[in-house]
Parts: C-alpha cells; sequence; structure tokens
C-alpha cells in the first residue's frame, strides 16, 4: 500500500467528493507454502467534486475533477478542472514518489487563471508570506492573471520554509497596483512577473500615476543583495 506519510497526505488533503472509478491490479506468485509475494502492483481512480488542500494555511481548490494513478512507487494525480478562490484550475500534475522510500516527496504543477488578487493571497499565505516581505498586502492588487505555480517538498509532518521550493511565472492584463510607492498608483496591461523564494521579477509597460515607463522592478527576499528594492524605468 501507500507509504505512511503519502497516505497521509492523500487522505488528510483530497476529501469530498465522488469516485466513479478504482481499480487494483496486482501480480505475483504462489509459493508451494501457500504464501504470496507480490511483484507488481498498481491502479486508477477516476474522481469530481472533491476538494484539494495543496499546502496547509493555502486556499483550497474546490470541485477539482481528476484521475489518479499509482504504483508501489508512485502517486501521480491530474487535475482537469477546479477553483481557487475565484480563479479556475485550468490544470494541475501532482506527483508523489519515492513511495519506497523512508521519505516521500512531493512536486505540483497548477495552471490557474483568474484574479491577480487571488494569486497574491496565496503567495501571501503561511508559510510563503512573500507580498508581506515587501511591505505590501492583497488588496492593494486587481487585475487577471495566467500563471503556473511550482511547489515541492519532502511529505514531512514538521516542514520547514527552506525546504519548500516554490518558483511562479505569469502574464498579468489590466493591473492595478496601489500604493506601489507611497502615494503612486501603478497600471499596465501583459506585464509579466515571476516569482521563487529569493526573489520577484515584474517587467512591463507600467503607467505611474500620469507617466508611461518600461518597468523593470525586482524585490530580493533574502540578505544576499544590499540593494533588496531594484528599479529601472525607461
Amino acid at each position: 500500500g501507500l507509504a505512511v506519510n503519502a497516505r497521509d497526505w492523500v487522505t488528510q488533503n483530497i476529501n469530498h467528493g465522488v469516485v466513479d472509478l478504482a481499480t487494483l491490479e496486482m501480480n505475483g506468485a504462489l509459493k508451494p507454502d501457500k504464501s504470496f509475494t507480490i511483484h507488481n502492483m498498481g491502479g486508477k481512480l477516476a474522481f469530481r467534486d472533491t476538494e484539494v488542500t495543496y499546502m496547509p494555511h493555502m486556499p483550497v481548490a474546490t470541485k477539482v475533477k481528476g484521475v489518479a494513478t499509482y504504483d508501489a512507487a508512485n502517486f501521480n494525480i491530474i487535475l482537469t478542472t477546479g477553483d481557487v478562490l475565484q480563479s479556475k484550475l485550468t490544470a494541475a500534475d501532482i506527483r508523489i514518489s519515492a513511495l519506497d522510500q523512508h521519505t516521500q516527496q512531493i512536486d505540483m504543477l497548477l495552471d490557474t487563471n483568474g484574479p491577480l488578487q487571488n494569486v497574491i493571497k496565496i503567495i501571501e499565505s503561511q508559510p510563503l508570506e512573500y507580498p508581506q516581505k515587501m511591505g505590501h498586502k492583497s488588496e492593494q492588487f486587481s487585475g487577471n492573471i495566467k500563471t503556473k505555480l511550482y511547489l515541492g517538498f519532502p511529505l514531512l509532518h514538521a516542514l520547514k520554509l527552506d525546504e519548500v521550493r516554490m518558483k511562479a511565472a505569469g502574464t498579468i492584463t489590466d493591473a492595478t497596483i496601489k500604493n506601489v510607492v507611497r502615494d503612486v498608483t501603478a497600471t499596465g496591461d501583459r506585464m509579466v512577473v515571476k516569482v521563487d523564494p529569493d526573489s520577484l521579477l515584474l517587467a512591463g509597460r507600467v503607467k505611474l500615476n500620469d507617466a508611461i515607463n518600461d518597468v523593470i522592478w525586482r524585490e530580493f527576499f533574502n540578505n544576499k543583495n544590499p540593494n533588496a528594492t531594484q528599479v529601472d524605468l525607461k
């Protein structure tokens, strides 16, 4: 069966809904003493209308539909539809590996489309809290974003922030950021944003109050760079 940590993650983080299909396939050998040795095992699950908690403290994905396949070493989940806050989860690939090892790993790739403020709420949740490090709140942001979010971490009960691998990239349209600097409001369209545990990059044509500029805005979240904020205007 599933390793304990992986089983705990699946049973605690995928809830409610309907299972339309559940299969189990095994092959092995029956010995003369009538003991049975399993050589391979695997199966498939198809589900809908479920809730998925992909990380504690982060917004839950609801109305999720997908298919899971598993074997002795891996449990892989492909999600086709779902909602995260007011954003649409257009695709997701969740892979739990090393079921046959002491510590399992999970890797998630989530595609969403919806309000920019929703994505800010996700990355301001614990344990990430990136907007807070920049002195901003999700209420300052409006617009729409198509984003691809990657999360990876070991399945440990006492997970530390430095054990979380995270990358996000997206395209923002019709954006407004209030009080980006003091009383300055930034607006723009077709901006590119990239975030990882060390930094944020925002690039595009932006209107700062009445001035239009090509902006490259970088924020550094660690102590390695003495200039935590870098803004280039052209």
